[in-house]
């Protein structure tokens, strides 16, 4: 491995401290396990399933980024978004089930779908170019900057948990996501190919 650039500390700091909070937004689901029952404790394990799931996945953004994003570490980049697809239907399930649902849950969820189905294409695509892939970055970027207003607006009218990390992190991952294909196509102009 050589030496990390500037803008990989900072994201590799960014993607450790996300792992340290979502770890005590778990433990702090975990708390109610013992003391919670019925919607409130699916609600708690769904939560502490969904953290689980993100903390893997930066571990997986670590993997890639230590990789310098390249092809060698494409592994790590797969695995990446379909733990990213894994933890975006997991959040509309949760919304769905346990959340009061209101106009803009409904728009966040739709919008998660949308997500869902950008990262499976991301992610199983071949050669979609340079400029789609870009567009569709810019795209899965503006719904999670939605997702984080809506889930601001929601928790002002409810109360602060720790699910806020969540949509925190995946503006990170969104980071991870435009560095990764920055250094697919620095790559392939390299190399010489599209």
């Amino acid at each position: 491995m050589t030496k990390l650039k500037p803008l990989m500390v900072i994201h590799f700091c960014l993607m450790a401290v996300l792992i340290v909070l979502n770890a005590i937004g778990l433990a702090t689901f975990a708390s109610l396990l013992s003391t919670s029952t019925g919607a409130i404790l699916a609600n708690a394990i769904m939560n502490i399933i969904m953290m689980l799931l993100i903390m893997v996945m930066l571990g997986f953004g670590i993997l890639y980024l230590l990789n310098e994003y390249g092809k060698k570490g494409a592994i790590y980049y797969k695995v990446f978004l379909i733990l990213q697809v894994i933890i975006t239907i997991i959040t509309i399930l949760t919304d769905y089930l346990f959340a009061y649902m209101n106009v803009a849950l409904i728009i966040r969820c739709i919008l998660y779908i949308f997500k869902a189905f950008i990262l499976l294409v991301l992610a199983f695509w071949k050669d979609l170019g340079k400029k789609k892939t870009w567009i569709l970055f810019y795209v899965l970027l503006g719904i999670d900057l939605v997702a984080l207003v809506i889930a601001i607006i929601y928790m002002a009218s409810t109360a602060f948990n720790f699910t806020i990390i969540s949509f925190i992190t995946a503006l990170v991952a969104d980071g991870t996501l435009g560095l990764a294909i920055r250094g697919k196509y620095q790559d392939k102009e390299a190399r010489g190919t599209n």
